[in-house]
């Protein structure tokens, strides 16, 4: 069975990323995939403070004090991470990338392999119906950048442009598309369709 660690940025409700996000789970669930899904609106994590005490060892994740301690164990275990963001000012949200530089505690002691042959997928959502101009390259060039480094497979990238809350529910293609990705990364032989 896969175990899926979705983790969904936006700070609203009825969030347009959130909702992709959820299609993905009943995906990977009606394949039988053991699926967590963590709000980081909800949660208390601060950004990185360059203070290199995770560095030291291996065994030591950040030293704060905050919600991102439950993460990491959970962020280890999963085969599979899915990323929802809205397209903030051209990039991921605030949210996502403070999560995601959070991380940089998984490498402790130099030793980048925690995250090697993980499956990532990125969902986003944004309201420039130009994909090239609204800032999902960007966003998409930091996860294929760092998982390049990271030994991390991205095998989806499931983009929408919509604002109103909810909005994305009207395109039938992207509801399918999402949920068609929880489907295909909840199987247990894995096959790679790049977008």
């Amino acid at each position: 069975m896969k175990r899926f660690l979705v983790i969904s940025s936006s700070p609203r409700k009825d969030a347009n990323s959130d909702i992709l996000a959820d299609q993905v789970i009943a995906g990977a669930k009606a394949r039988g995939a053991h699926v967590e899904k963590v709000r980081l609106a909800g949660l208390k994590i601060g950004y990185c403070i360059a203070c290199e005490a995770c560095q030291k060892s291996p065994d030591t994740f950040c030293v704060q004090k905050d919600d991102m301690k439950d993460l990491y164990p959970k962020i280890l275990k999963a085969d599979v991470l899915v990323f929802a963001s809205p397209i903030y000012w051209f990039a991921v949200s605030g949210q996502m990338k403070v999560f995601l530089d959070r991380t940089y505690a998984l490498g402790g002691a130099g030793n980048w392999t925690a995250l090697k042959g993980k499956k990532a997928a990125c969902l986003f959502t944004y309201a420039d119906p130009n994909p090239l101009e609204s800032g999902v390259v960007n966003a998409f060039r930091m996860f294929q950048d760092a998982f390049g480094f990271l030994g991390v497979e991205i095998t989806d990238c499931v983009h929408a442009a919509c604002q109103d809350q909810g909005e994305v529910r009207k395109n039938k293609a992207m509801m399918e598309a999402a949920r068609a990705v929880g489907e295909k990364l909840g199987k247990d032989q894995l096959s790679v369709i790049s977008n």
